[in-house]
């Protein structure tokens, strides 16, 4: 990556965390790009530089985060176990509680959900032994019921630990997981 590459970057991640500190305590349609460029300590001409509106800074940043995500997930395959994988999955999220506690508050979280269903199929192919066009049906019902165990722990100003949710979704997760003909779980 040359200087000017990561300058870019710099740039980008200046102004995407400007928006991340506004959406601590302002609703995203009470944030001005005006408010983004002072927080960031950037120029308008810069914001425009790089992003149409604030619309595009935030689909950037879902993008971003994402790549990020899909990233761990890809890491969470060397875990000795489905309970440490799942574990490694929600600390994660916990990690990131701030941010999408004011995606949640500006009711944007359904942007958050649209952006995971655009990258997961390619993502979370290798966890599928089938045809993916056989399990995207599967796929897309447990993202649902994930990342609404997602926005309903993290909506909370002081929520469980990781551990405490892991042990919750581990339990549940292998109810809806199991093939039609096996009742049992395939959790262990």
């Amino acid at each position: 990556m040359d200087g000017k590459q990561l300058q870019v970057l710099e740039t980008k991640e200046m102004l995407k965390q400007g928006l991340l500190t506004l959406l601590q305590s302002q609703d995203f349609s009470e944030i001005s790009v005006t408010d983004i460029i002072e927080v960031s300590q950037t120029s308008r001409r810069t914001f425009y530089r790089h992003f149409h509106n604030k619309r595009a800074l935030l689909d950037y940043y879902l993008q971003e985060l994402m790549k990020e995500y899909f990233r761990v997930e890809e890491d969470m395959l060397n875990k000795p176990n489905q309970y440490e994988a799942y574990l490694h999955l929600f600390r994660f999220w916990y990690s990131k509680r701030q941010e999408l506690r004011g995606l949640i508050k500006s009711q944007l979280f359904s942007s958050f959900i649209s952006a995971w269903n655009a990258h997961s199929p390619a993502v979370l192919q290798p966890f599928f032994k089938e045809q993916m066009d056989m399990q995207l049906f599967r796929i897309h019902f447990l993202i649902g019921g994930y990342s609404n165990a997602i926005w309903n722990w993290l909506q909370e100003e002081e929520p469980e630990q990781p551990e405490v949710i892991t042990d919750y979704f581990f339990k549940i997760v292998g109810y809806f997981t199991c093939d039609k003909d096996d009742s049992t779980s395939q959790t262990e």
